[in-house]
């Protein structure tokens, strides 16, 4: 990007979020007055974030996710709410608990603030190399990067878009998926994508600490968090990615943390709502403890009458979550077209998904399968959770089960029972054995659907009675998962290793940087001062920021695979694809090529794919690509011979033959009866 396209991506960032962010103050100072410190910042970014993302999905919905329609709305609607919240009642003073929202920087503070500075270092090293060449995570390749990719270039979030041989991908809420849209709007580029990750880890960090806070314990529940953060399993698949788990896990603790963190208000208790169905408006899986979450919430906000629980909870949930869903109603006739529904009068239909039929296992599936257990499950949590696997594992269930079971405190014994149906969900979610039956090859990876009851079930350690009965006590705490999360990232080897090989020193720079003023900004008692150095820091990003993006646009996908590299140099071009599952670095560098999955759309948004040499023929010459790239790789559900099919066309110039995939350049029609 020339400065004046940076400046312009920069300009248009901060009139997407500053509004918002102004306006989220506001409204904050209106639902919770009194919070300050630590639960009032979650507070302002989670409405912030709401905000952004009902405005950009609701443009998506007319095809206008563009960058003035954009810009407009987020001005109108952050100076709408500020008008309409009006002049926040004066603050109270604080009570001795509100003020411990604030850190006491003792021994426990300490130790757990450089555990979160270690686990963010550890994060940043891992962007870095995303910065250095793109993002190689496969599932950021597959889909996640591709629906944001597919946002942004046609400015809908309704349209379906077809990333795959089976359109499984095609019907995941996708929040998390918006953000980065939004990103590509504003710059043109993905220049925001590889860091992304890093701003949903703060805010787990900083939800995590929330939810100990009433019980004095918030040090030892951010420790829990970056052990949690520290696995490899966490910090293999979430930092320097595009994926979303780590976004679900940040909002679903934010949920938590506002149910919490004080006797409820009706303003809490819509915040907790508003963050659970952001949660699952990211995230499918998230369903079970969401739910779980929604009977508590009722139960512990009982005194304000059933009906008003149910709507102050449900409303602002039902506006977080809703939008995906509706769409694929619109879309498929089915909220969730994965599952086909026949029960009485009711019929939930949806399209073919080869993938989930052939290999979409369950753990429940293999219940009784001890060699499962032995040789797939024990070698993939030691691989996902390093050597300390067994205590990890331990641990989450002390936790769960101890808040459970203890009688005199009802907040902790919702989580638990939270924690504890999340744990059940995980081992019926479709995939969580994903693979040919009795190998389960995506196990391993797909061990992040726990995540969610590992982090209330280790969050919920520092909270058991006979752990912080003194000062002492939980200092033993996060002393114990501190030395854990050394242990967990110190014995990780080659693929499953704690820290990447680049970027160390720079790395822990960073973390270390940016956990300490993060601290230092929540204990600062001057507004003005705090919003003077965040502005300083800011600019001094937006200034650093310039010759890094340069860098990454010039060595963004230049390496390593071949037909990405193809698809730096190629701009505004229709591509039909089949056989490469990494569809988005083939939208170029750009962002402008057109890609799609070459088949015939088909009722509820299925897709049929050629079976023939003339019916591929017909698919690609309906379609009027520039360009048909022909892998190999799908899956075992079908053969592939588009290769074969194309090559024997004259119109099909092959320009690139590698191991993945073969390119090819239509010059013209191609011949269905010259097969």
């Amino acid at each position: 990007m020339s400065p004046a396209q940076y400046a312009t991506g920069v300009a248009l960032l901060v009139l997407f979020t500053a509004p918002l962010a102004a306006g989220a103050w506001a409204a904050r100072r209106v639902l919770v007055p009194h919070w300050q410190g630590a639960p009032a910042r979650l507070a302002e970014a989670v409405l912030a974030l709401g905000a952004l993302l009902t405005i950009a999905e609701l443009l998506g919905a007319a095809g206008q996710l563009r960058r003035a329609p954009l810009a407009v709305a987020c001005v109108v609607v952050g100076a709408a709410v500020i008008v309409l919240c009006g002049s926040p009642a004066p603050l109270r003073p604080q009570t001795r608990k509100e003020r411990s929202g604030r850190p006491r920087f003792d021994l426990a503070t300490v130790l757990a603030l450089a555990m979160a500075a270690a686990v963010t270092a550890q994060w940043w090293a891992r962007s870095l190399s995303a910065l250095d060449g793109g993002i190689t995570e496969i599932d950021s390749r597959q889909y996640h990067l591709t629906f944001a990719g597919f946002f942004a270039q046609t400015g809908s979030t309704v349209s379906q878009h077809v990333a795959w041989l089976d359109p499984v991908w095609s019907y995941y809420p996708a929040h998390a998926e918006v953000v980065h849209a939004v990103g590509m709007v504003a710059f043109g580029h993905d220049v925001l994508s590889p860091v992304i990750n890093l701003g949903w880890l703060a805010m787990a960090f900083l939800a995590a600490w929330c939810v100990g806070l009433r019980w004095g314990v918030a040090p030892g529940t951010l420790a829990a968090m970056a052990l949690l953060a520290g696995t490899p399993l966490m910090a293999t698949l979430e930092s320097g990615t595009a994926t979303n788990d780590i976004a679900a896990l940040a909002l679903l603790l934010s949920a938590v943390a506002f149910l919490v963190v004080e006797e409820l208000t009706p303003g809490s208790l819509g915040l907790a709502g508003g963050a659970a169905g952001l949660a699952l408006g990211t995230k499918l899986s998230l369903v079970y403890p969401v739910a779980v979450l929604t009977v508590g919430a009722v139960v512990l906000a009982r005194r304000f009458g059933v009906v008003r629980a149910v709507l102050t909870w449900g409303t602002p949930l039902v506006v977080g979550a809703a939008y995906w869903y509706v769409r694929n109603i619109v879309v498929a006739a089915n909220p969730v077209p994965a599952v086909h529904v026949s029960a009485g009068p009711l019929h939930l239909s949806g399209p073919f998904m080869a993938s989930v039929r052939a290999y979409g296992y369950r753990v429940v599936d293999y219940a009784s399968d001890g060699h499962f257990w032995r040789s797939v499950v024990v070698p993939n949590l030691h691989s996902a959770f390093g050597i300390g696997w067994l205590a990890v594992l331990v641990l989450a269930v002390v936790g769960a089960v101890g808040a459970l079971v203890q009688r005199r405190t009802l907040p902790l014994q919702v989580l638990g029972a939270t924690a504890v149906v999340a744990a059940i969900g995980y081992t019926l979610t479709p995939g969580s054995a994903y693979g040919i039956h009795g190998q389960a090859e995506l196990f391993g990876p797909n061990l992040r659907y726990l995540t969610p009851a590992l982090a209330l079930g280790l969050g919920l350690v520092p909270l058991v009675p006979v752990t912080h009965r003194s000062p002492q006590h939980r200092a033993a705490v996060v002393v114990g998962l501190a030395a854990l999360l050394a242990v967990t990232v110190l014995s990780g080897r080659g693929k499953t290793a704690g820290w990447p090989p680049h970027h160390h020193v720079l790395a822990l720079a960073l973390g270390a940087g940016a956990v300490a003023v993060a601290a230092w900004l929540l204990t600062t008692h001057t507004r003005a001062v705090a919003s003077a150095i965040a502005a300083a820091l800011v600019g001094l990003v937006v200034v650093v920021g310039y010759p890094i993006q340069r860098n990454y646009l010039h060595r963004r996908y230049a390496v390593g695979v071949q037909v990405d590299r193809w698809a730096r140099s190629v701009h505004g071009a229709r591509i039909g694809m089949v056989g490469y599952p990494a569809q988005y670095p083939l939208l170029g560098l750009d962002l402008t090529n057109r890609v799609e999955y070459v088949g015939a759309r088909v009722a509820y948004g299925g897709i049929q794919t050629a079976k023939t040499c003339s019916q591929w023929r017909r698919f690609v010459d309906r379609a009027d690509y520039d360009f048909v790239v022909t892998g190999t790789n799908k899956w075992g559900l079908e053969q592939a011979h588009e290769t074969a099919w194309t090559r024997g066309d004259p119109n099909a110039v092959e320009v690139l033959q590698s191991p993945a995939a073969s390119v090819f350049a239509l010059r013209g029609r191609l011949d269905p009866g010259r097969c």
